[in-house]
């Protein structure tokens, strides 16, 4: 027993201490989170990235280096994948993260070079039928005949042959004085306790340019910590069409107890733009996020109630996480609602006008067993049953702001609107090796084709070894459409093969870095 507590503090050493940040992105997560439970240590990561809690208050340097190889077979159709869009062919990635933090500043730079052959493919055309639409005519429709969901993964997001691109990713600089401070980063964000998906914020596409001040990582007052964040930006013409401000406020409370309890929020504005016919100042879009919840006291004019100012696209997510340190257990909830209620009365009245949910676990050591994990995780976008009579803003619908996108993609749940997202997996989580084999199951346009709402089931195998400090990695997925593009059997299949290698290197080796 003692050799095993040994070792498990070595390896928690090696791989938390020196890295200096924990990324948005969710590969990480399963060995970052099992990590915690076997060192008995109940740190949320329900708002990342997060400075890593365990780097020293001096110097700390970290690197780390990575290529991956990419063989698909047909349309794009990974997820959560950050600046990688993996398009029709071969693709290529190859990058070095180099991050740093001391008592008062915290960065991290990440030069990267990628390549895609971008191969043609039949593009999916997605429209809903007319005599539907006629029917059941949708307000959050351009044109009330057509609705595209052109952000989905699989669409051709760059026309580019082959598309190329170079540059800097996880980049991030702040100023802080025990980690509350201030900065500019073009990191990857994820908001929410989920694994597969967020309703509001994921790392599905290529993190943009903002502004950040709050909490770097969680603040502890004895049991109780805290993580607050502030987001301002203003999206690029090239990355987005409307060109928006984006408005955000992140919140995380925890009590770390037996179980440990996390609950938070984040409240989302998209505003102004060259797409939208009203005009917001620089200074009413930085203080949207902090306006009142209900619109009938933001009227203006008596006698126009659209002068509350719902023109901006607000979105709005509830977080709940217990945690049990003792099992290895993490259950989680997030509730959404992509309207601002007229009243108090309209809330309770009809709780589930446009609202999404997101509902799972996630169990580490089953069956007893350190190195066995299982996780099921469901998304629900499916538009409420009274959305036919009630005009209603669709989740990542508005045209005015690209559709809720950035680079091409969706920045929140990636399965797009009017959808559902199911995800189960168990596998083997070992120190050196592990496979986790994974089934989805995904449905696009529930309810404006309810007849023969396209449906994806995919099957995915993620195999991992360590090796004298590098780490290898092979990804297969199996993907099989049915009713593609809303058409009546109509079926598609496709294939990804992933490989790569890892290498970290923690640089307080190198003792002139420290100086």
């Amino acid at each position: 027993m003692f050799i095993r507590n040994i070792t498990l503090i070595s390896i928690f050493h090696i791989l938390l201490v020196g890295q200096v940040y924990v990324e948005a992105d969710p590969m990480y997560l399963l060995n970052y989170e099992k990590l915690h439970f076997q060192a008995g240590i109940t740190e949320p990561t329900l708002i990342r990235p997060n400075f890593n809690l365990y780097t020293q208050s001096n110097n700390t340097w970290y690197m780390r280096w990575r290529s991956n190889l990419f063989v698909n077979n047909s349309a794009p159709n990974l997820e959560n994948t950050s600046n990688l869009w993996v398009g029709k062919g071969l693709s290529m990635f190859s990058s070095m993260n180099v991050s740093y933090t001391n008592r008062f500043v915290a960065f991290s730079i990440e030069p990267f070079i990628f390549y895609n052959q971008n191969q043609d493919y039949n593009e999916p055309v997605r429209f809903m039928s007319s005599e539907l639409s006629k029917k059941r005519p949708s307000t959050a429709m351009t044109d009330s005949t057509v609705w595209k969901f052109s952000r989905l993964n699989d669409m051709r997001a760059h026309s580019e042959v082959p598309y190329k691109d170079v540059g800097f990713r996880e980049t991030q600089l702040f100023l802080h004085y025990r980690y509350v401070g201030i900065g500019f980063s073009n990191t990857n964000l994820w908001w929410g306790p989920g694994f597969h998906s967020s309703l509001i914020m994921t790392n599905n596409t290529t993190g943009f340019p903002h502004v950040m001040m709050g909490t770097l990582r969680d603040f502890y007052i004895k049991n109780f910590s805290v993580n607050a964040r502030y987001f301002f930006a203003e999206l690029n013409k090239e990355k987005n069409a409307g060109q928006p401000y984006f408005t955000a406020i992140v919140f995380s409370a925890t009590y770390h107890s037996e179980p440990v309890i996390t609950i938070g929020f984040s409240r989302l504005f998209l505003s102004g733009g060259i797409l939208t016919e009203e005009t917001i100042s620089l200074k009413e879009a930085l203080l949207l996020p902090f306006k009142l919840l209900v619109k009938e006291k933001l009227v203006k004019d008596p006698n126009d109630p659209s002068s509350s100012g719902e023109e901006w696209d607000q979105t709005l997510a509830g977080y709940v996480n217990f945690t049990f340190p003792k099992s290895g257990l993490k259950i989680y909830l997030e509730y959404g609602q992509n309207d601002a209620r007229w009243d108090w009365y309209d809330f309770r009245g009809n709780p589930d006008h446009a609202a999404a949910s997101l509902i799972g676990f996630r169990k580490y050591g089953l069956f007893k067993n350190d190195n066995l994990v299982m996780g099921f995780e469901y998304t629900n976008l499916i538009k409420a049953r009274f959305w036919f009579a009630r005009k209603m803003p669709l989740w990542y619908g508005r045209y005015q702001f690209d559709y809720s996108s950035y680079d091409g993609r969706y920045f929140g749940a990636h399965s797009g609107p009017d959808s559902d997202d199911m995800t189960v997996y168990i596998g083997y989580l070992g120190d050196k090796f592990a496979i986790i084999p994974a089934f989805n199951y995904e449905r696009h346009g529930v309810v404006a084709h309810p007849l023969w709402p396209e449906t994806k089931f995919e099957y995915r195998l993620d195999c991992r070894y360590k090796y004298k400090g590098y780490r290898l990695s092979l990804y297969f997925e199996r993907e099989f459409i049915e009713n593609y593009e809303f058409k009546n059997h109509e079926t598609k299949w496709s294939t990804v093969i992933f490989l790569g290698i890892e290498r970290g290197i923690s640089l307080d080796i190198i003792p002139w870095l420290n100086k």
